[in-house]
């Protein structure tokens, strides 16, 4: 199933990286062979995060921001080219009564789908023990060419802070659930993730995380979006806490081993939000490439 990790698909960018040309329809975008890092003109003075515009070498990205009238999160869209193919993605967030996500629905296009349309829906249900607001399992199904796929995730808590989640995926083959993987998180005083330990099963065929440690540095400055534990289950890691990513170090271990850094830096309007921020990855012996984002406000 789909991974939610905000800064993942940019490791995976840089692992697979070369130069060409991407022909989309009649759309043909050559990247330029300079990094486009230019301050952008996002919202200077608002609060509520409505959109955020990526950039690299290679890719352009935009992130629109839905809402309801509480301002929690319903809906996340996502289009552009995201590791030089087309990127259209939309997320349906499904809220009760006490405003507890209950249901996700993921609307993603994908070259590799065994659907007409290159278009996959995985529906996900969201458990809570009853009278509890901490979700503690969830149930994902996707449908592809007449095929469907399982898979679960199980969340552990240590006090209030989610700190192990363990996913299995359904092999149809033994009519069983397989390891896929386990992530384990620390935080820091603000809920920041601080650091996450990735383990993976080399026998799972369907595992696609990348195994190894993952360590996180923030500055002391507003994230535009604090998610809590809803961020291993919408937007990624680095929306749990209260401040944002200012560099990431990655030790890979599977499927290849490696090192990756991600450094970012950031402009802030009068409410200490980001409304630009630039950063370059690079790793040993891999392409490096550079990222500028665009945050905007209402």
């Amino acid at each position: 199933m789909r991974k939610r990790f905000l800064f993942i698909s940019l490791v995976v960018l840089i692992l697979s990286s070369c130069q060409k040309s991407i022909v989309w329809d009649d759309l043909v975008l050559t990247p330029p062979t300079t990094p486009i890092i230019v301050p952008g003109v996002g919202g200077t003075t608002g609060s509520l995060l409505t959109k955020i515009v990526s950039l690299t070498t290679t890719d352009t990205v935009t992130q629109s921001f839905s809402y309801d009238s509480s301002k929690k999160l319903t809906k996340v869209t996502s289009v552009g080219i995201s590791n030089r193919d087309k990127k259209d993605d939309t997320y349906f967030f499904t809220r009760d009564a006490s405003s507890k996500i209950t249901n996700i629905v993921e609307i993603v296009y994908s070259a590799s789908s065994l659907n007409v349309n290159k278009y996959d829906t995985t529906y996900a249900t969201i458990h809570y023990p009853f009278g509890s607001i901490k979700f503690d399992y969830s149930i994902n199904t996707l449908t592809s060419g007449g095929l469907t796929y399982r898979d679960s995730t199980y969340y552990t808590y240590n006090a209030e802070k989610v700190v192990s989640v363990k996913s299995y995926t359904f092999n149809i083959v033994s009519n069983s659930y397989q390891f896929s993987s386990t992530k384990d998180y620390t935080y820091d005083v603000n809920s920041n993730v601080v650091t996450i330990k990735v383990s993976t099963s080399s026998s799972n065929p369907l595992n696609n995380d990348i195994a190894g440690d993952y360590k996180f540095e923030y500055d002391s400055k507003k994230s535009p979006l604090i998610l809590g534990n809803e961020a291993l289950i919408t937007l990624g890691e680095t929306y749990c806490g209260a401040n944002n990513l200012s560099k990431l170090t990655l030790n890979i271990t599977s499927p290849q081993a490696a090192t990756v850094i991600l450094v970012l830096s950031y402009n802030y309007n009068s409410n200490s939000y980001p409304t630009f921020a630039s950063g370059k990855a690079t790793s040993q012996g891999l392409n490096s490439d550079s990222q500028s984002i665009t945050y905007f406000y209402q």
